[in-house]
């Protein structure tokens, strides 16, 4: 009842980075066997910590920037809702081959279904719009593929 009435005091916002620092935990305890890095002992851990919270609640710190890469995944659908099968072998060669020429900071999986995509995107913190803008641009370009992969089903 306690935590009822604590998240009905806070904005829907803060309810959302309640949920996001608790789902990170949860995510860094199955992922690595403890809910920080800090109690990983990896060097830098309270700073990853740190910046997890921030982007948990859409904040931009120091520590958020602080690795100045961001990854972004592609990842689509789910299986009951269509033939994940075909959609791959529809949609896996052709972005292959729209990919092939990004760089080396991109990694296209034949087999993991939940990161079929990802790439790392260097940025600044001056630039961070415009070069996160400018990526997306770049994985635009998929969207016609994923929306033909989309209409054979």
């Amino acid at each position: 009842a306690g935590g009822r009435a604590r998240a009905a005091r806070m904005s829907a916002d803060a309810r959302k980075g309640v949920a996001r620092r608790a789902a990170i935990g949860r995510w860094v305890r199955v992922r690595f066997g403890a809910p920080r890095f800090r109690d990983l002992g990896f060097p830098g851990g309270e700073i990853v910590d740190s910046g997890l919270a921030d982007l948990a609640t859409g904040r931009v710190s120091a520590e958020s920037l602080a690795s100045k890469t961001l990854r972004i995944d592609l990842h689509i659908g789910h299986a009951n809702l269509f033939d994940r099968v075909k959609f791959n072998q529809h949609t896996i060669p052709r972005i292959a081959e729209a990919t092939r020429d990004w760089g080396d900071g991109y990694v296209l999986s034949t087999k993991n279904l939940s990161d079929r995509l990802h790439g790392h995107v260097r940025f600044t913190k001056t630039g961070f719009a415009n070069q996160l803008t400018e990526e997306l641009s770049r994985w635009r370009a998929l969207g016609p593929i994923i929306d033909d992969g989309l209409r054979i089903l």
